[in-house]
């Protein structure tokens, strides 16, 4: 990176360790954590990242990802049936459609 006169940016950088949930057993996660220094700037170690808007854990499930979609869903979901007592159907239904959809 020195070559191409890019700096780190250290708030946005993160390093992810992905293995096989039977690898993680070999290689322990402080032997990992010796290995995040990038050209002399330590990068922060972390168990999932997020990119592109898709969470992936270290052994590259996205169960958290779906975990976030659900609660968000959820959320949303219980908003719109607490203002369903002051529509009608048809906007009701609107809004249910446009959550969907």
């Amino acid at each position: 990176m020195c070559a191409d006169k890019m700096k780190l940016n250290r708030s946005k950088t993160e390093l992810l360790h992905i293995t096989s949930k039977s690898y993680v057993k070999v290689i322990p996660f402080h032997v990992f954590m010796s290995l995040s220094c990038v050209l002399s700037e330590s990068v922060d170690a972390v168990s999932s990242a997020q990119n592109l808007g898709v969470t992936i854990d270290k052994h590259l499930s996205i169960s958290a990802h779906v975990n976030k979609i659900c609660k968000a869903a959820n959320f949303a979901l219980r908003n719109i049936c607490q203002v369903r007592k002051y529509l009608d159907h048809a906007s009701i239904e609107k809004l249910f459609h446009a959550f969907v959809s």
